[in-house]
Order: structure tokens, then sequence, then C-alpha cells
């Protein structure tokens, strides 16, 4: 079964915290499994896409914090 994890998952349908977790959970356990098959691609190539798509995203958030101060 190939599953794989879109590039917008964090914000597309439901915004809930721990069912995003349980997506990332289950897209994670399926990685885990393709890597103790020693299946490397594309398992490998998407964890580095979605590794940078959550440091920008992060990366943005710090940008919009200092950009509008609670203050």
């Amino acid at each position: 079964m190939e599953q794989r994890l879109s590039d917008n998952w964090i914000t597309t349908n439901h915004i809930d915290f721990e069912y995003k977790k349980y997506i990332l959970l289950a897209y994670l356990q399926h990685v885990n499994d393709s890597f103790e098959e020693t299946k490397l691609y594309p398992a490998l190539s998407e964890l580095v896409k979605h590794y940078r798509n959550l440091v920008a995203l992060r990366d943005q958030k710090i940008v919009c914090t200092t950009a509008f101060p609670k203050n």
C-alpha cells in the first residue's frame, strides 16, 4: 500500500492538533516500515521535503510573531 502525505497536510481539512498528530504518526509508521524493508525511495525524499516545509512554516511563524508583537 502506497501512502503519501500531501504537501499541505498540516493546513488542509481539520485543523485539529490531535488529528494532525494521528495523521503524522500513521505516515511515519508507514515510512518506518519501508525503511525496515530497506526501501528508501520515495520515503526519504518525501521526509526531506516535509522537513523543509515544516522548517519554513516555523520560520514564517517567527517572522509573523516578531512583526506583530502583543503589546
